[in-house]
């Protein structure tokens, strides 16, 4: 089943919610975006053997965020800048 469909099936038309590392673990994407909001930095994370096992992040496809950025916000200007973002990092530009 692919990630999507398995966000949906756990959290129906939620916009947002907080997964735990066995559940993103389980999810079959490309690429995953979340929201850091523990005070674990990206290598601290990256740190634990679970991570190393999600597709994404073995193929270098895992963008973090704090929670400082426009993630949490809805609105035009939010959205706008969280396509900003994801274009830099995919990208390369941050």
């Amino acid at each position: 089943m692919e990630a999507k469909a398995q966000l949906q099936e756990k959290f129906g038309s939620q916009s947002a919610a907080s997964l735990s590392l066995e559940v993103l673990a389980g999810l079959e994407a490309d690429h995953l975006f979340i929201v850091n909001t523990s005070e674990e930095s990206r290598d601290d994370l990256l740190a634990n053997p679970l991570w190393a096992g999600i597709p994404a992040v073995a193929n270098g496809n895992f963008y973090d965020f704090d929670n400082r950025r426009s993630w949490l916000y809805t609105g035009t200007i939010a959205n706008s800048k969280m396509i900003d973002d994801v274009l830099e990092r995919m990208l390369g530009k941050a």
